[in-house]
């Protein structure tokens, strides 16, 4: 049975390492990226299962990313993550 690819593609290493773990104990197949170029490389040769994508990347939005994510696949799921609170 093939494993669910997962990307993470987040520029907190903590964050992508803490996802990871978890998502390789359940089972799933994970793969990381640091920066949106680094993520939509990944995503057009892993073509994961999921995406899990930061609002906040260093080289661009995480939005614009969303939005070259559905060009390219428009049936893609994306879940929108960030750890940049402010109170």
């Amino acid at each position: 049975m093939a494993k669910d690819k997962i990307l993470i593609v987040d520029d907190d290493s903590a964050v992508r390492w803490t996802l990871a773990q978890a998502l390789r104990a359940g089972g799933y197949d994970p793969f990381e990226a640091g920066t949106a170029a680094a993520g939509l490389a990944t995503f057009d040769a892993e073509q994961p299962a999921l995406t899990l994508l930061d609002i906040n990347l260093p080289d661009e939005s995480g939005l614009s990313v969303l939005t070259k994510i559905k060009a390219r696949n428009p049936e893609a799921l994306v879940i929108m993550i960030t750890t940049d609170v402010h109170v």
